[in-house]
């Protein structure tokens, strides 16, 4: 169905970024309750289409203008992009529970390896294949003139100390 909405869509607005430029400080970001502060409605929140009549609404309501919606804005397939990367990020993220509840990782860590396109499966086989010095290559690999992870010895050696006796 990509194709048909590729053809159909011209782009995404990501509110969220939208509404906290334009009114910052606010307690809460979450569209329900902004619906409720400006709008002054409730609706059936996470219900699809009461979620977008209720966004027209409240940008109609607060008057978000063109330029806003610009400035936020990117085509659908970015916004396809975008989604197909934190579908796979979280999935990667998922993998490594078990480094994070035993100290070995922490939860910021563990962001930027699956944020990195690595899971678990890509350490242990790093490991396997060349110890402590594959592991070390895989997480200091250079990507945009920065390490893909972290050149941190004392965390590469925690991690390959606890990978090496699975």
């Amino acid at each position: 169905m990509t194709d048909h909405l590729c053809t159909n869509i011209l782009g995404a607005v990501d509110t969220l970024p939208l509404f906290k430029k334009a009114h910052p400080g606010l307690e809460k970001y979450s569209q329900e309750h902004l619906v409720g502060l400006f709008v002054k409605q409730t609706y059936s929140a996470h219900n699809a289409l009461s979620d977008v009549k209720s966004l027209q609404k409240l940008c109609t309501t607060v008057g978000v203008s063109n330029q806003q919606m610009s400035e936020h804005s990117c085509s659908l397939n970015s916004a396809l992009d975008i989604f197909r990367y934190k579908k796979e990020n979280q999935q990667n993220i998922a993998t490594l529970v078990e480094l994070k509840e035993n100290k070995v990782l922490s939860k910021g860590l563990a962001d930027r390896i699956g944020g990195s396109g690595l899971c678990l499966a890509h350490l242990k086989l790093a490991v396997q294949r060349s110890k402590l010095t594959g592991l070390s290559n895989l997480l200091c690999e250079p990507f945009h003139g920065k390490p893909r992870v972290t050149k941190n010895t004392k965390i590469i050696e925690k991690l390959y100390n606890y990978l090496k006796e699975q």
